[in-house]
């Protein structure tokens, strides 16, 4: 009868100690998934902040020689790639991203826009959308330090 109660108390320990190594093995390969998707998702963001400033270099560009920046080449895949990864990795910065995200593709949208219409602006509608858009660089650059600020916050967590 003992026999039979130890056997029963070693099994118990195994199952127990099996389920609680398993259970933090699967915790540690969470946190190292997310740790490594909060690295992809911080050099996203310094990727369009990169796409930006090339933004920002051409649209000055063009100011002073007064031609044509072209922006066929932007890629907005970076914006949508950003999004996703927020939303299964780092919910927390879901508003922050898509903050960031809306304004750096309004901003490609609406200097495609003045490119495109440039013929038909009048200088002081130029010099308007130009304001406009320059001030929209630095709203995007504020959003930009915030939200490395929250991604720097979360990190540790999954250090």
């Amino acid at each position: 009868m003992i026999y039979i109660l130890v056997a029963l108390i070693s099994a118990a320990s195994v199952l127990f100690t099996n389920y609680f190594v398993e259970k933090y093995r699967r915790n540690k390969e969470k946190r190292n998934l997310i740790r490594e998707k909060l690295e992809e998702i911080y050099m996203l963001v310094n990727k369009i902040q990169a796409m930006i400033g090339e933004i920002q270099t051409r649209q000055l560009k063009s100011f002073i020689s007064g031609e044509i920046a072209d922006f066929r080449d932007t890629n907005l895949y970076d914006l949508h790639r950003l999004r996703m990864l927020i939303v299964f990795y780092a919910p927390s910065l879901t508003s922050i991203v898509n903050q960031y995200a809306d304004e750096a593709l309004s901003l490609v949208m609406d200097y495609s826009d003045y490119v495109l219409n440039l013929k038909e602006m009048t200088e002081a509608e130029k010099a308007k959308k130009r304001t406009n858009i320059v001030k929209r660089i630095g709203n995007i650059a504020k959003t930009y330090y915030n939200l490395v600020e929250e991604i720097e916050k979360i990190a540790p967590q999954y250090i």
